[in-house]
């Protein structure tokens, strides 16, 4: 730990941001194995992360005009401002104009933001029952998601797709799983216990059969698996940070700046994939090109959020600070 930050969560987010853009490289190159691999865990470490940090001193000593105000200059100023500027890159690149990222649910890659804002003012408005540490506050916690499912049959797949709710149903349970182990563990280490660990044997098995049969979130079924595999795969991806030494410190600096890592990389990440049709590669050349330009993306996307961060006008509109 330095200061106040956890050093194994700053590790977990370096490796979260690396499988993100290692991710994005392998969709542009076709290679599901790849992608199918990493989403047994990636976004969710982040969500899960962000839950178990979420409750904290300012949670509860600040207003909720106070805490409203910080999330939407955090969260959403990046998100429509470089939204909007990702939509007219891609606009420009594809040259068609019709397009505009808020009518989607992926948001251009940006939906992260807003249903991590969503996360944020939903744990807002269920505060009253987070000091109430026994089982009837606890199904409180299950409304919002029941309620999304829902609105999943009466709203009108152009509202669902606008507000990232489908998102928001997705990975919900992963991110009030780590609020909820902060809430009801007591100061529980999270790296610590027989839980955790049998948690990560969990997540191997989970881990394989997800990447050999399930692959796709298409079912109820498969969500299933998907969710087991995921909050497996935190705990392990957890436990992995707090023990790893080689290559540490790299991935904790990347950590530090994971989100700003995860607002520009966008810009890179399509740029390559006009070049990468220019390229052509068998499936070794592939392999190589996959994590060779993930890691230039991942370093110059650090060395960019570095430079915005010295810039007051970057550091509000790009970077949420």
């Amino acid at each position: 730990m330095q200061g106040s930050r956890i050093a194994y969560f700053d590790i977990a987010k370096g490796i979260g941001i690396l499988s993100v853009v290692i991710y994005h490289v392998a969709e542009i190159h076709g290679n599901r194995e790849i992608m199918s691999f990493i989403n047994t865990y990636f976004l969710s470490l982040f969500f899960f992360i962000s839950g178990y940090l979420s409750i904290g001193k300012s949670f509860f000593e600040l207003s909720d005009k106070e805490y409203i105000i910080k999330q939407v200059k955090h969260l959403l100023i990046p998100f429509f401002f470089v939204g909007t500027l990702y939509n007219l890159y891609q606009n420009v690149i594809s040259g068609d104009y019709s397009r505009f990222f808020l009518s989607e649910d992926p948001k251009g890659g940006y939906w992260f933001l807003l249903v991590l804002f969503w996360f944020l003012l939903t744990l807002r408005l269920l505060k009253g029952f987070i000091r109430k540490r026994n089982i009837v506050p606890l199904l409180y916690f299950m409304i919002p998601f029941v309620l999304v499912v829902f609105m999943g049959y009466f709203l009108s797949e152009k509202v669902y797709y606008c507000l990232s709710l489908a998102s928001y149903r997705r990975y919900y349970l992963v991110f009030m799983c780590g609020a909820l182990i902060k809430i009801y563990g007591k100061g529980m280490n999270i790296i610590e216990g027989k839980l955790s660990k049998h948690l990560c044997l969990s997540y191997l098995m989970f881990a394989t059969f997800y990447t050999a049969y399930t692959k796709e979130v298409n079912s109820n079924y498969n969500f299933l698996i998907w969710l087991m595999t995921n909050l497996s795969g935190c705990f392990f991806w957890i436990m992995v940070s707090n023990s790893l030494n080689v290559g540490g410190a790299f991935l904790e600096k990347i950590g530090r700046r994971s989100l700003g890592i995860y607002v520009v990389h966008f810009f890179i990440k399509r740029g390559y994939s006009e070049v990468q049709k220019l390229i052509p590669a068998g499936e070794i050349i592939t392999l190589i090109l996959i994590f060779g330009i993930s890691i230039i993306i991942l370093v110059t996307s650090y060395y960019l959020v570095g430079l915005l961060e010295r810039n007051k006008i970057g550091t509000f509109w790009v970077l949420g600070k």
